[in-house]
């Protein structure tokens, strides 16, 4: 678990700094010449500019977190699609190995496209062309 937290940590903290670094300063000095206060500053101004960067490095995250829980799985573990493949390949059995890594498959692609729905809803802002 420690390992899989770890594994997805740094893909999320460095594309939130990046993010956050390269806001366009002229949008602060926009919302400063407004008015703005200081928490309105981060909500409506740092946060939604750097937030295609931080949903960037969240899929980045959870697909480097679900390759790593699948490969802890493999190795060191009693239960889970991987030692249910290991299971398999030790007592020979390809159509449960086979099946498997399809439903491997098919939770990563499906949590991957939750994600990116979860994107374009958070993100309507942007244009088409920018994705």
């Amino acid at each position: 678990m420690y390992f899989t937290a770890f594994v997805a940590f740094f893909p999320v903290y460095v594309n939130t700094i990046e993010g956050v670094k390269y806001v366009d300063p002229v949008l602060h000095r926009a919302a400063a010449s407004l008015g703005a206060t200081r928490s309105q500053m981060f909500r409506l101004v740092t946060l939604q500019g750097a937030l295609p960067q931080i949903i960037t490095g969240l899929r980045l995250g959870f697909g480097m977190a679900f390759l790593a829980l699948v490969a802890t799985e493999l190795l060191a573990s009693n239960f889970g699609l991987g030692y249910r493949i290991m299971e398999a390949r030790n007592y020979f059995k390809v159509d449960w190995m086979v099946f498997g890594a399809l439903m491997i498959g098919v939770i990563g692609f499906t949590l991957g496209s939750l994600i990116r729905l979860g994107e374009t809803r958070l993100l309507r802002w942007r244009a088409r062309e920018e994705r």
